[in-house]
C-alpha cells in the first residue's frame, strides 16, 4: 500500500506537468504569439508541425499545412534583421512546398478551396516579396529570394484564374481581401507633414507596430510622453517644437516672452538651498536672458536665512537678522538696540577685547550703547589696583595702591610717611628729586 502511495506522488506531478506542458504547446500552435527572434518561436514552430503531423483527416492536416505557411508569410513581414529575413524566407519556402503536397493528399470536395487559399497566399507572399530590396542583400538572401520566387511561380495559376493578368499590387491587395501586416515598399515614403530625419530616421516598425501604416497620429505627444514618476509632471503646455527639434529633446531655444511657468523646465537647476516659497520664480528672476540677475522685494519679509545663512560671518550673533539688518537694500546698513538685547557683549565684541582686560561684565564699565570708548567703572570694593592699572617707573611698591590713592580720583595723593625707614625708604631723595 505504501509504495502505490509513493508511486502515486511521484506519476501525479509527472502527469500535471505533462499536462500542463501539452497544453502549452497547444496554445502556441493555435494563437501563434511570438514572431521571429523570441526565444519560445522555434517551439511555436514545433508545436504548429507536430499539430499538423498528428492530424488523422487529411484536410486537416492540409489546412494546418496552410495556416503554417500564412504564419511564415506574416513573420517574414516582421521579420526586420538580415539573419531573421533569412530564417522567415527559408520557412516560407519550405511551408509553401509542404502545404501543395498536403494539398494534393486532401480529398476532392476541400481541394478546390483550398487550392484557391494558395494562390491567395501566393498573390501575398509577391506583395511581400515585393517590399524587400534584394540589390542591398547579400548573395545567401539573394538565393533564397530567388528559389522563393521559383516556388510561387510554380504554385501560381494560370493567368487570369483567380485575378486579372495586369492586377498591380495594389489592386492585387484589395482584391485578396485579407489583411496581413507587410513591409513598407520603400524608405523615403512620402510623410507629409511628419519629417523622418534627426530622431525620427528609424525602423518603420518602431511607429508601425500593428501593421497599419496609414491615418497613424503624428502629434509628439502621440509617442513622447512624461513617465508617471516625474518630480514635476505638470509641464509646460506649449507646443512641442517651441522647445524641442529633431535632434535632440533638449531644447536649444526657447522664446521666454510671455510664459509665467519655470519649473518644468529649470526644477533640475534649483539650487539645494534656495529660498523656499511657493511664489512664482519670475518675482525673483525678472530677466529673460540669465537667471543670476535677481531682484527680490524685501519689504515685509523676516526671515533671512534662507538665502543669506552662507553670507553669515564665523561666530555672528545667533538673533534674527532684522534684529540689525533693517536695511532691505543694503546689508551693510545695521543698527542694534542694545539696551534690549538679552545677548552678551563677548557673543559679537569678543575678539576686540584687549589682552589682559578686565574679565567682568563688559557692561559694568561700557554704559554707554553708542560710544564704547566712553568707560565708568565703580571702584568701590575693588583692592587690587593693579589688574588695570600698571604703576609708573620708580613708584613706591611697599603698600597697597589704597595706602595713597581713593576711588574717588587717582589725584590727590595722600600718603602717611612714617615708618618708610622700616620698608626700606630711608632717603626722602628715593621718591622726591632734589629742586
Amino acid at each position: 500500500m505504501n509504495i502505490r502511495k509513493s508511486l502515486l506522488i511521484l506519476v501525479i506531478p509527472i502527469l500535471l506537468m505533462a499536462l500542463s506542458s501539452l497544453g502549452g504547446l497547444a496554445y502556441l500552435a493555435e494563437a501563434h504569439p511570438y514572431g521571429p527572434g523570441h526565444p519560445l518561436y522555434v517551439t511555436q514552430e514545433t508545436a504548429q508541425q507536430w499539430e499538423m503531423l498528428l492530424a488523422s483527416d487529411p484536410a486537416y492536416r492540409a489546412a494546418c499545412a496552410l495556416e503554417i505557411a500564412e504564419c511564415r508569410l506574416t513573420d517574414l513581414a516582421y521579420a526586420s534583421t538580415p539573419a531573421e529575413i533569412d530564417q522567415m524566407l527559408i520557412g516560407l519556402d519550405q511551408a509553401l512546398q509542404q502545404a501543395n503536397e498536403c494539398l494534393a493528399a486532401a480529398p476532392e470536395s476541400a481541394r478546390a478551396t483550398m487550392q484557391t487559399r494558395l494562390a491567395q497566399l501566393c498573390q501575398q507572399a509577391e506583395l511581400v516579396l515585393a517590399s524587400l530590396s534584394p540589390a542591398g542583400a547579400n548573395s545567401t538572401t539573394q538565393q533564397l529570394l530567388a528559389n522563393l520566387e521559383q516556388r510561387l511561380a510554380d504554385l501560381q495559376p494560370a493567368p487570369g484564374v483567380l485575378f486579372p493578368a495586369t492586377a498591380t499590387k495594389d489592386t492585387a491587395a484589395a482584391l485578396l481581401g485579407i489583411e496581413i501586416p507587410v513591409a513598407f515598399l520603400q524608405a523615403d515614403v512620402d510623410h507629409g507633414q511628419f519629417p523622418m530625419g534627426g530622431s525620427h530616421n528609424t525602423d518603420c516598425l518602431a511607429c508601425h507596430t500593428s501593421g497599419e501604416y496609414a491615418g497613424q497620429a503624428t502629434d509628439c505627444l502621440a509617442c513622447h510622453r512624461l513617465p508617471a514618476g516625474t518630480p514635476y509632471p505638470d509641464h509646460f503646455a506649449g507646443d512641442c517644437l517651441d522647445c524641442h527639434n529633431l535632434d535632440t529633446w533638449a531644447p536649444t531655444q526657447f522664446a521666454h516672452e510671455g510664459v509665467t511657468e519655470c519649473l518644468s523646465c529649470h526644477k533640475a537647476a534649483t539650487p539645494a538651498r534656495h529660498y523656499p516659497t511657493l511664489s512664482e520664480c519670475r518675482v525673483c528672476h525678472t530677466s529673460l536672458v540669465t537667471w543670476t540677475e535677481v531682484s527680490f522685494g524685501h519689504v515685509g519679509l523676516s526671515e533671512c536665512r534662507s538665502c543669506h545663512a552662507a553670507d553669515s560671518p564665523a561666530g555672528h550673533y545667533p538673533g534674527p537678522c532684522v534684529n540689525c539688518h533693517t536695511d532691505a537694500n543694503d546689508w551693510a546698513i545695521y543698527q542694534y538696540d542694545h539696551a534690549r538685547s538679552r545677548a552678551t557683549c563677548d557673543q559679537c565684541h569678543g575678539d576686540v577685547t584687549p589682552a589682559g582686560h578686565y574679565g567682568g561684565d563688559c557692561a559694568r564699565c561700557h554704559q554707554d550703547v553708542g560710544n564704547w570708548a566712553n568707560v565708568r567703572f565703580d571702584h568701590t570694593g575693588y583692592r587690587d589696583c593693579t589688574t588695570c592699572h600698571a604703576a609708573p617707573a620708580g613708584h613706591y611698591l611697599a603698600a597697597p595702591c589704597t595706602n595713597c590713592h581713593s576711588t574717588a580720583g587717582w589725584p590727590p595723593v595722600t600718603f602717611d610717611h612714617s615708618g618708610l625707614a622700616a620698608d626700606g625708604y630711608s632717603n626722602c631723595a628715593t621718591c622726591h628729586a632734589t629742586a
